[in-house]
């Protein structure tokens, strides 16, 4: 049988026939994300067994490894072995297995700040509702059970599901401390704060901004213990409450939302942002961060943005993300002006609208 060349194959449509190299490349970027849970499988044992956290500070056998974690070495060491190919570990001349550098900078909880630890094994999470994604699509969402349960329903999940968001939120809150102007700003309310982290850097930066922190009863707990990571002069209050059901207290000078709107409905975000125009002082803002969706008239879509859009298809029944242009509409409705859309620096998929009300 002769093979058919991959030169002069036709799209549908009567379209030109594709150049050997570009079909080429397509053929491999398609197979990468097919295949791709291979090597994510086998990162994602690394991670439960915690290799990388139990090779912080010395480097170890199999042996000793299968030890701490109740399994025969040689299974481990071929789980080991994997590491060592993904350049994640290094296996010494004496047997040993240690981290890479880059590893020990960022997979160890030596990293301090820099750990993503966390963060990495709640994408098993978010694995696990992709892999639902097709009944998201034909019946709608939540697809699990569970997903309250990483908000306080179960202390543990929600220990590891809120430093998760620490762990991303570290990275991205100091470009937001960075970027936001909080000149003429006394008081800044949190909304749907999480692990807390955006407030602690934009309060470590503004030593005079009191600070305000919304959320559920468990998630509040796992803030409290991700600030006492930080040396802040700023006085902190925890407001336990329901931000959609809840009156919110007080007036503030910022009200800062950030990466809570796409699990929302529609109407809940529109009603949610009406709810805030109440609470920012006269001259003060509203700050929205997330990451958005490109407007529809932009030809390829953002990766990270519509992944968010897919989880809350998985995790929500009515929750979707949304654009800039939308947000703005939303916030301008509900009475802000002078909305601006802001990028920030270093991660180009994090942005924020800023809306103020009139003095």
């Amino acid at each position: 049988m002769t093979a058919t060349p991959l030169s002069g194959t036709a799209p549908l449509g009567g379209a030109a026939p594709l150049d050997d190299q570009i079909l080429i490349r397509h053929q491999v970027r398609v197979l990468d994300l097919a295949q791709g849970f291979f090597q994510a499988g086998a990162f994602s044992a690394l991670l439960k067994l915690r290799v990388f956290e139990r090779l912080d500070g010395a480097p170890k056998t199999a042996a000793q490894l299968a030890e701490e974690v109740g399994a025969r070495a040689d299974r481990v060491e071929r789980l080991l072995q994997a590491g060592v190919a993904f350049r994640l570990l290094e296996h010494t001349v004496e047997g040993r297995y240690a981290l890479t550098q880059p590893s020990q900078a960022i997979l160890a909880p030596s990293a301090g700040e820099n750990y993503i630890g966390n963060w990495l094994r709640n994408l098993d999470f978010f694995a696990e509702l992709f892999t639902r994604l097709e009944p998201a699509v034909l019946e709608g969402g939540p697809v699990i059970s569970e997903v309250r349960g990483h908000l306080g329903g179960d202390p543990a999940l929600t220990r590891e599901f809120i430093l998760a968001m620490h762990n991303y939120a570290a990275l991205r809150g100091k470009d937001l401390a960075a970027a936001l102007d909080t000149t003429g700003c006394r008081t800044m309310l949190d909304v749907g704060a999480g692990p807390g982290t955006y407030s602690f850097l934009v309060g470590a930066a503004n030593p005079a901004l009191a600070l305000g922190l919304v959320d559920l009863p468990g998630v509040l707990d796992v803030a409290r213990e991700v600030a006492g990571r930080y040396a802040l002069p700023n006085p902190v209050t925890y407001h336990t409450l329901d931000a959609l059901k809840d009156p919110i207290p007080g007036k503030h000078d910022l009200v800062l939302v950030s990466n809570i709107l796409h699990m929302l409905a529609e109407d809940e975000s529109r009603g949610l942002i009406r709810k805030l125009f109440q609470n920012v002082a006269p001259g003060g803002s509203l700050v929205i961060q997330g990451m958005f969706l490109d407007d529809p008239e932009t030809p390829v879509p953002q990766r990270w943005p519509v992944m968010v859009d897919l989880l809350s298809l998985c995790m929500t029944e009515a929750g979707r993300n949304h654009s800039p242009s939308e947000g703005r509409q939303w916030m301008e409705e509900a009475g802000f002006v002078d909305v601006e859309h802001c990028r920030m620096p270093s991660f180009s998929v994090t942005s924020y609208l800023r809306g103020w009300r009139r003095a």
